[in-house]
């Protein structure tokens, strides 16, 4: 009870004398790395404290240092003429530590600062086809997954930007995650490199993706065409085009054929009797199918 006594005079003897030259400033850090903020207090003090979302995470005493309870919270003090300077380090920070830091000066004066963590997710161009016959429209999608916060897309053609009228951007949220993919439109005459560029605050530099498109002239761009969509040679489609051709009918009969050939009877094959049914015809197949097969009973003719 006496030292309490004690702690607060010497808060109130200080109460003039002390106060917070400079506040945090707020910060925006990837997930899993650290958080560094800084307060200035003018000399003497005697406590001050950080909180983080209204919870207090250090305390530290102008006598005897910080008074650590958590190990992912730590301090580095720095003294300069009547100036006294805490530096909170936040260790591996998750996406629970976003919101509030504050610098707590005895209980008097409060400063505060934003804590934003974020994630930098995946990006890729995801076009399968990277060329175009010239002069003809086309489009190139890029796809961020995995974002936090939503990303801003912008694009470059050539290290020219692209102007954001040529291209459209969409995001939805996904549990604690951005997925955001943005269309590029255009018609180029010639081969141009396509830089497709994704930011968030807590990125040094942005993450890019880049592919070349090539432009094809509309001859050369044809043939290419007219070989993917045959699949094969000319000479190996003639060899497989349906072709009509004569079959034997074993069972025909001289009887099918006009009178004329009915009434010349057998046929001279060298004082041989031959037997006209015996004869094979050689008959034409249409569409309609084939002859049916009818064959008649064997009848011989002598020639006289």
């Amino acid at each position: 009870m006496h030292s309490t006594g004690c702690l607060l005079v010497l808060l109130h003897s200080f109460l003039g004398y002390s106060q917070i030259l400079q506040g945090p400033q707020s910060a925006a850090v990837l997930l899993n790395s650290d958080a560094l903020f800084n307060c200035t207090l003018s000399e003497p003090w005697v406590i001050m404290t950080w909180l983080l979302n209204g919870r207090t995470v250090l305390t530290i005493l102008s006598a005897t240092g910080p008074v650590v309870t958590n190990p992912r919270f730590t301090s580095r003090n720095n003294t300069q003429g009547n100036a006294f300077t805490a530096e909170l380090i936040i260790s591996k920070v998750s996406l629970q530590d976003s919101g509030v830091v504050m610098c707590d000066l005895q209980n008097i004066e409060t400063k505060e600062a934003n804590l934003s963590v974020q994630v930098n997710g995946s990006l890729q161009i995801t076009n399968h086809s990277l060329s175009v016959l010239q002069d003809h429209s086309t489009t190139i999608v890029c796809q961020a997954s995995k974002w936090y916060p939503e990303p801003k897309i912008t694009w470059m053609l050539n290290k020219t930007w692209a102007d954001p009228q040529n291209y459209t951007t969409g995001s939805s949220l996904s549990t604690e995650f951005y997925d955001t993919t943005s269309t590029l439109r255009l018609a180029p005459s010639s081969d141009v490199t396509i830089v497709c560029v994704a930011s968030i605050p807590a990125l040094p530099e942005p993450q890019t993706t880049t592919v070349n498109l090539t432009v094809t002239a509309e001859s050369s761009y044809q043939e290419e065409m007219r070989k993917v969509s045959q699949g094969r040679s000319p000479n190996e489609q003639n060899s497989k085009m349906p072709q009509i051709q004569g079959k034997i009918n074993l069972g025909f009969s001289a009887e099918n054929i006009s009178g004329n050939q009915e009434s010349q009877g057998s046929r001279d094959t060298g004082n041989k009797t031959v037997a006209l049914e015996q004869v094979p015809h050689v008959i034409q197949t249409n569409n309609k199918g084939h002859y049916p097969v009818n064959p008649k009973k064997m009848r011989q003719a002598t020639v006289v």
